[in-house]
């Protein structure tokens, strides 16, 4: 092999490579580019000093099967290789930002709720349910964006249950539209009855997401109703009688997790996994971060090492592996940064995030109007949010591997409200995390 070849000359050592150095594993070697990860033995790892130090100048003829690698890899890459993948991920993301054959709706039936939680950021929020009159508009709505070959529509609130005849009434109206669409609703799990139960098939809800905060004596607690009331053992009944129904869906347990009960969540976990053996119910934490405009107790909030550190605990401590170890290349959006996508409020008002519910100055329209009103803040949120967009973010080793976090955090940011964190989870403790999958891969290599 010709070192004097063109582009040999032209390779350099990639900006995203990370060699970490594992007590157990020895050196592993990472590349955010194509998200690859390589257990490096002593002689490979001396090599990869040198190609390293000299990438132009380094004898590859000798070792032609590691070269091959390291270019599949992208661990050397040639002029302008790392920018144009770079590019094709940004421009899949566009793809699926302006994606015109999708529309995807969170619609609140009413923002109203049955709960007094003590960590809610809607608790000062006006109650209201949807009318005819906004269905029929909601209706007219979607409309616009004909042709479509699908839709998503996620039942949201307050607590949606309070307005069941609302979502089935509103269904039935879609249905009516003759697109294919899938459904979700986001639900405190308390109101859930046997006839409801029997109408989730033909709501076409195919994911339920019911949040509970872990034992009872902690979640009777902080979940009570208005009289306060606990609302545990109520939830827990209703979801033994949603996983012993013909219903084929999955159902999310979420579990709030914050400094004040982040050591329960592993007893709940346990307990209610074996329960409720059902492959339907997937348990995961919800960690309580800052996005409430009023009430939330930041002291018990999580920062992003917390975050990681119980994660690795949950691990290694019981063997819960709540979240992946591994950083995933998907390229994901959420409502807020998506063309195609709104909340929409009881009242027909048009929001691009959830928690923007019922705040007046961050709705961009109404659903009876031709037009978005507020073009300022459905800018920010589509365009300016971006982080490719953003001078740390093009920086950083971790861009690959990162759909840019919360787009609310990042507009909050811009306008300089707050120093919100929205970076990649992965960056609170990136070697143990690495170190953790190789290690739950190895083991799935021994008993296979």
């Amino acid at each position: 092999m010709n070192n004097k070849n063109t582009s040999l000359q032209n390779l350099h050592w990639s900006k995203y490579n990370k060699i970490l150095k594992s007590k157990k594993y020895g050196y592993l070697l990472y590349n955010s580019l194509t998200n690859s990860l390589a257990n490096l033995d002593n002689g490979t790892y001396s090599e990869i000093q040198k190609i390293k130090k000299d990438p132009k100048n380094y004898d590859y003829s000798k070792k032609p099967m590691l070269y091959l690698q390291l270019l599949q890899n992208k661990i050397l890459a040639a002029p302008n290789e790392e920018e144009d993948t770079i590019n094709q991920r940004k421009l899949k993301k566009r793809q699926q930002q302006y994606d015109s054959h999708k529309l995807t709706l969170a619609i609140a039936p009413t923002t109203a709720c049955n709960f007094n939680c003590s960590y809610c950021f809607e608790a000062n929020k006006k109650s209201s349910f949807i009318t005819e009159e906004i269905e029929n508009e909601i209706i007219n709505f979607i409309k616009r964006f004909f042709p479509l070959k699908g839709m998503h529509i996620n039942w949201y609130g307050g607590e949606p249950l309070l307005a069941f005849d609302k979502i089935k009434s509103l269904n039935k109206k879609i249905e009516d539209l003759d697109v294919p669409y899938q459904s979700s609703i986001i639900t405190n799990g308390y109101l859930f009855d046997t006839n409801k139960i029997k109408e989730l098939k033909d709501l076409k809800l195919q994911l339920l997401q019911i949040t509970v905060d872990g034992p009872a004596e902690i979640h009777n607690q902080r979940r009570t109703l208005k009289n306060g009331k606990g609302t545990y053992q109520q939830i827990m009944n209703n979801i033994s009688e949603i996983l012993s129904s013909d219903w084929t869906g999955i159902l999310k347990l979420r579990v709030n997790v914050d400094r004040n009960n982040l050591q329960s969540f592993a007893e709940f976990y346990q307990k209610t996994k074996k329960e409720f053996p059902s492959e339907q119910l997937k348990i995961y934490p919800g960690i309580i971060s800052d996005l409430s405009q009023d009430n939330l107790d930041l002291g018990c909030a999580f920062d992003r090492a917390e975050e990681m550190n119980f994660y690795l605990k949950l691990f290694e401590d019981y063997g819960i592996k709540a979240d992946s170890f591994y950083p995933a290349r998907k390229v994901q959006s959420c409502i807020a940064d998506t063309k195609n996508a709104y909340v929409i409020g009881p009242t027909g008002n048009l929001y691009k995030c959830l928690n923007d519910i019922g705040v007046e100055k961050m709705k961009v329209g109404n659903i009876t109007n031709q037009q978005v009103e507020n073009r300022d803040l459905l800018s920010r949120y589509l365009i300016a949010s971006d982080h490719y967009q953003i001078e740390e973010c093009k920086n950083c080793f971790y861009l690959p591997v990162c759909n840019g976090g919360c787009p609310k955090k990042r507009i909050k940011n811009l306008a300089g409200d707050k120093n919100e964190d929205f970076c990649l989870k992965f960056k609170g403790n990136f070697k143990k995390m690495l170190e953790t999958y190789y290690q739950i891969k190895m083991e799935n290599n021994e008993s296979n």
